[in-house]
């Protein structure tokens, strides 16, 4: 039939693409969402200004969905509902608007579709779940659009006064007079069938609102500096290095002689005196008061391998 699309859930054929209104259909974002490193929902709480047309025009502004951004429209994870109960008998208080009145019908099946295309994927406690938080979410957007509307402002004056109320708004559709605020998810802790809490937030910062990561951690203290090593113990003089041999066979004063084993074999030799007791000629006489004198120890003594002085104690 001319100018015909579809038939609607009234039993009467319709102009109205039911794609329009049920999905982002027509709807082009600026772009795709980005839920960031560690936030696993994302997505669009979408507001209806009431100054569109066909089913997007209303007597004042009206919430359209809670949409995931799942792809092709962002990264966002589709979460199952943590509990499935059915949908609410009655049509939630955020959309029982005049038009939901005057056309039930439609509005009952518009809410099924909201819940299957995006409350599916919300990871919502329940479908009543779900709802209850697009209601709650919606409500002081609404108020504020609602008291500019009544002025005969346009979807971009009414979205500019969502932004002066210090919400994020990720798109404006203004074909159909619909305005996008961002919104994440957070896990719920024990409440809503621990499911996941809605908030809304600027897409810069999902992950500070609603990311896994939790908040960082306090950066460490400085470690202390190291104490500084101990000085090093002085070396152990070195012993005196023994005198040069004297040249040739002959003792000097201050020098070495030839080796020898008993003073015999340092008689003969120039300037020798006698065989010392560290096995070479010395040109040193012996003294009694300086040395053993004549008297004859049985063995030389040995100081051992690490013990620089030893001797004797003669009583």
């Amino acid at each position: 039939l001319e100018g015909c699309v579809r038939c609607a859930h009234d039993g009467y054929c319709t102009s109205q693409p039911l794609s329009e209104h049920a999905t982002h259909g027509s709807i082009k974002l600026s772009s795709k969402m980005n839920c960031g490193k560690s936030t696993n929902l994302c997505g669009l709480l979408v507001v209806e200004s009431g100054l569109g047309s066909g089913y997007y025009k209303h007597s004042k502004p009206s919430v359209h969905g809670l949409w995931p951004q799942v792809p092709p429209y962002g990264n966002s994870a589709c979460v199952a509902p943590a509990t499935q109960g059915g949908l609410p008998s009655g049509l939630p208080d955020c959309y029982n608007n005049a038009e939901a009145k005057a056309d039930p019908a439609h509005e009952k099946e518009f809410i099924e579709h909201e819940w299957d295309k995006h409350g599916s994927c919300a990871g919502a406690g329940s479908e009543t779940d779900y709802f209850d938080q697009v209601c709650s979410l919606s409500k002081k957007p609404e108020d504020i659009m609602s008291a500019h509307f009544e002025k005969g402002s346009t979807i971009d004056e009414l979205a500019d006064d969502l932004r002066q109320s210090g919400f994020a708004i990720s798109d404006v559709d203004k074909e159909n007079g619909q305005v996008m605020l961002s919104a994440c998810a957070v896990p719920a802790s024990g409440s809503n069938g621990n499911g996941y809490v809605w908030k809304l937030a600027p897409e810069e910062k999902f992950d500070e609102v609603c990311g896994n990561a939790g908040p960082s951690p306090a950066p460490s203290p400085p470690m202390p500096p190291a104490p500084p090593d101990p000085p090093s113990p002085p070396a152990p003089p070195s012993p005196p290095s023994p005198p040069a041999p004297s040249p040739g066979g002959q003792c000097v004063k201050g020098r070495r002689g030839p080796a020898c084993s008993q003073d015999s074999e340092c008689g003969g030799l120039e300037g020798c005196v006698r065989c010392a007791h560290d096995g070479y000629c010395t040109s040193q006489p012996l003294s009694e008061h300086a040395t053993h004198g004549s008297i004859k120890l049985s063995s030389k003594m040995n100081c051992g391998k690490s013990t620089n002085l030893c001797g004797l104690l003669v009583v």
